[in-house]
């Protein structure tokens, strides 16, 4: 088991190392992280009239009738921030209400939420006996 003085005896050395290496104008630089793919390769809809990725998914999420609430909880973003995004999508695609931008979402490619399933009322029952 390495005991403090050893970690003391290793952070030293390091130290060491690290001032040899710029004495000489030496750098010493790990290669960077992998990239995650950008988002520019992909398309959605909105990014013609300049929406970027959040804005849209905010527009898709109004299109099926979510809340300013709904929105900020499903996107981990503050409800100012969400109140922001949505006046900057009206802004994009040039409406002015939440109709509006919920209509235009579903003529460019969004989905509106499924309607529940309900099965039609049964007739009232007449003159049966219990």
């Amino acid at each position: 088991m390495a005991s403090a003085d050893d970690d003391d005896l290793v952070l030293v050395g390091l130290a060491d190392l690290f001032d040899r290496f710029t004495d000489r104008g030496e750098f010493v630089v790990s290669d960077p992280p992998p990239r995650a793919p950008s988002v520019s390769r992909f398309n959605w809809p909105g990014r013609g009239e300049g929406l970027s990725d959040r804005e849209s998914a905010i527009l898709a999420l109004i299109t099926q009738d979510k809340s300013n609430a709904d929105v900020a909880m499903l996107t981990h973003l503050s409800p100012n921030t969400v109140e922001s995004d949505i006046r900057t999508i009206y802004r994009k695609i040039k409406v002015s209400s939440r109709t509006e931008a919920a209509l235009w979402g579903v003529g460019n490619g969004f989905r509106p939420r499924p309607k529940p399933h309900r099965s039609p009322a049964r007739p009232p029952l007449i003159g049966c006996l219990a």
